[in-house]
C-alpha cells in the first residue's frame, strides 16, 4: 500500500510535466520533467544519473550489486504515450520496495522529435557523436558518463491502457515468463508474440489494463532467473 501511495503522489505531481506542452531551456528537450525526476530521486533516496546522450536513470539497488539491473523504460521528451510513462512510474515504485536480488532502473530515453534516439545509442545502433551534429540539443550532455557504462539485463516497456486482452510482445525468455505470470492470475487474458532482434538485451512490451500487475510479476521472475544464471557460474 505504501508503494501505491508513493506512486500515486509521484504520478499526480509529474504527469502534468509529461503530458502538457512545455516551455524549456531547449525547445525540444523536456527540461522541466528532467528536473522533476532529479528531485524525485532526492526525495526517495534514489540514485540519479544521466549519460552522454541525456538518458536518465533513477536506480533502486538490489540485494546483489554485482547483478545488472532491470530497466523499466519510457520516452522522456515526447508526450505521445502517457500510458507508458504511468506504467513505468507505477511499476518502478512497486518494485523498488520489493527487495529484489537485481536492482531496478527507471530509465527515461532521450526522444527528440518523437524518435527514440537515446535508446538507439544505448543499443549500439547509432553513436553519440553522430547525433550531436544532427541534434545539437544533445551536445550539452557530451561530458557525462558514456551511455555504454549503463548496463541492464533486460528492458521493459509497461503500458497502462484499457486494452483487454493484455498484449505481450518481446524476446522469447521474457514472453515465456509473462505467459507463466499471466496463467497464475485467473482474470488476466493475454495475446502474445515473440520477436527476434539484434537487441543488446532481452526486451518486452506489455500493454493493457493488467500491464502494471503483470509487468512487475515478470520483473520479479526475471530477477530470480538472472540470479540463477549467475549462481551457475560460481
Amino acid at each position: 500500500m505504501l508503494a501505491s501511495n508513493e506512486a500515486d503522489r509521484a504520478f499526480e505531481w509529474l504527469s502534468p510535466f509529461y503530458i502538457r506542452p512545455f516551455e524549456s531551456e531547449s525547445p525540444r528537450l523536456n527540461t522541466p520533467l528532467r528536473k522533476c525526476l532529479r528531485l524525485l530521486a532526492a526525495q526517495h533516496a534514489l540514485h540519479f544519473k544521466q549519460d552522454n546522450v541525456g538518458n536518465i536513470y533513477l536506480s533502486s539497488p538490489g540485494r546483489d550489486p554485482q547483478l545488472p539491473p532491470i530497466g523499466i523504460c519510457f520516452h522522456l521528451d515526447d508526450s505521445k504515450s502517457p500510458g507508458t510513462f504511468e506504467g513505468a512510474l507505477r511499476a518502478f515504485f512497486a518494485l523498488k520496495s520489493s527487495s529484489l536480488i537485481c536492482g531496478v532502473f527507471l530509465t527515461g530515453w532521450s526522444s527528440l522529435y518523437e524518435k527514440g534516439l537515446g535508446h538507439d545509442v544505448w543499443l549500439g545502433r547509432s553513436a553519440a557523436e553522430e547525433l550531436y551534429s544532427s541534434y545539437p540539443d544533445l551536445k550539452q550532455f557530451a561530458l557525462m558518463t558514456d551511455v555504454a557504462e549503463f548496463s541492464m539485463s533486460a528492458t521493459f516497456e509497461i503500458v497502462k491502457s484499457r486494452s483487454n486482452p493484455t498484449h505481450i510482445r518481446g524476446s522469447p525468455v521474457l514472453v515465456q515468463k509473462a505467459q507463466e505470470a499471466a496463467n497464475a492470475v485467473s482474470d488476466v487474458s493475454t495475446s502474445s508474440s515473440v520477436i527476434t532482434s539484434d537487441s543488446r538485451v532481452p526486451e518486452i512490451r506489455i500493454e493493457g489494463d493488467h500491464a502494471i500487475q503483470l509487468g512487475t510479476s515478470v520483473v520479479q521472475a526475471y530477477s530470480g532467473y538472472i540470479q540463477a544464471i549467475f549462481d551457475n557460474f560460481d
